[in-house]
């Protein structure tokens, strides 16, 4: 089973937040009560509300070990190098995947015999992607 974690892209700071710094903000819901990360951050309202964009960890690391999250820009050679975005969709109605977002192959999934590299992420790094 894999860790269910996040972090988060304050678009207002421009800077990423860790798990660590983005499960301890405390959120006003309403009726004067603050509590922790509610399951409705991740509802539109609220990302805009407290400009985070949260991103989930895939369970997966990268051949440095580290970990890789939705949005980040991942390079793997399988047969060439390539460049993709992960992304967390749906494959159909009973199954939801992170797959990797590749301009030159569409959506792949991952695959364990793929090497793979996080070389940075679409919100502070866009310029790789081109």
């Amino acid at each position: 089973m894999r860790e269910i974690k996040f972090r988060a892209w304050d678009s207002f700071n421009k800077k990423m937040l860790s798990w660590e710094q983005f499960k301890n903000i405390k959120f006003d819901v309403g009726d004067g009560y603050d509590v922790g990360i509610p399951l409705e951050i991740l509802d539109e309202k609220y990302q805009k509300q407290h400009n985070l964009i949260p991103q989930q960890f895939t369970g997966l690391y990268d051949k440095n070990g580290k970990e890789i999250y939705e949005g980040d820009i991942i390079k793997w050679k399988h047969p060439m190098e390539d460049i993709g975005v992960v992304k967390f969709g749906c494959v159909n109605p009973n199954m939801s995947v992170f797959y990797l977002d590749v301009k030159r192959l569409g959506g792949c999934i991952f695959q364990d015999d793929d090497i793979y590299e996080v070389i940075g992420n679409i919100f502070e790094n866009p310029e790789l992607l081109k």
